[in-house]
């Protein structure tokens, strides 16, 4: 818990309506960084990822409404794994996208420092159409953006399953197992005790 609630002091809080990207971006670092401590084993962080979004994909129950739409009546709609997850899954398709863009010399973790040296606001709350904005820029990249306008356009969790394949995990008989994948290298940085 102490993990996931000082992880949301990395971005400034973008409002209820873009909720999921605060609770998506706890959510994600909550595991990662655990592993990174050896608090947990790094395939213990991914299973417990993976049977998220799993949640999150089975949390379908308003499917008329976009993510965008369902964020600010989480509470109301119980839809509370959809939107965490849905956030979780935002995070791990952009810190693949700049470390593979990258070959692993750019992250989220990265950018995040950068911003918050650069760009984190003093009243600690920035919209998201700025924030997300902001990160573009600091990351020189369009992949925040991109999945940006995805994720919160969605009426369900994107399916995730291609992305884990990419880099190699799997869930089989209720474990995580690796398996030889084009992204291996970035599997394994995300998870890494001193990533680059």
């Amino acid at each position: 818990m102490a993990t996931h609630e000082f992880s949301h002091l990395l971005l400034p809080y973008p409002g209820q309506d873009a909720i999921w990207l605060s609770e998506g971006l706890a959510s994600y670092y909550q595991n990662a960084l655990r592993a990174r401590q050896g608090i947990l084993s790094d395939k213990t962080a991914w299973q417990k990822l993976i049977e998220g979004l799993q949640r999150g994909q089975a949390d379908n129950r308003h499917p008329q409404l976009r993510l965008d739409e369902i964020s600010p009546k989480m509470r109301m709609t119980r839809s509370f794994m959809r939107v965490y997850w849905s956030g979780v899954a935002y995070y791990l398709f952009v810190d693949v996208q700049l470390r593979q863009a990258s070959q692993n010399q750019q992250s989220l973790d990265s950018v995040l420092a950068q911003f918050g040296r650069c760009c984190y606001p003093a009243n600690g709350r920035m919209d998201s159409t700025a924030l997300i904005k902001k990160l573009d820029e600091v990351s020189q990249t369009s992949f925040f953006s991109q999945a940006y306008t995805h994720f919160a356009n969605s009426h369900q969790l994107p399916n995730p399953t291609p992305l884990l394949n990419k880099l190699g995990v799997h869930l089989s008989e209720g474990k995580v197992r690796y398996r030889e994948a084009t992204w291996a290298g970035v599997r394994e940085a995300i998870m890494a005790a001193d990533p680059p």
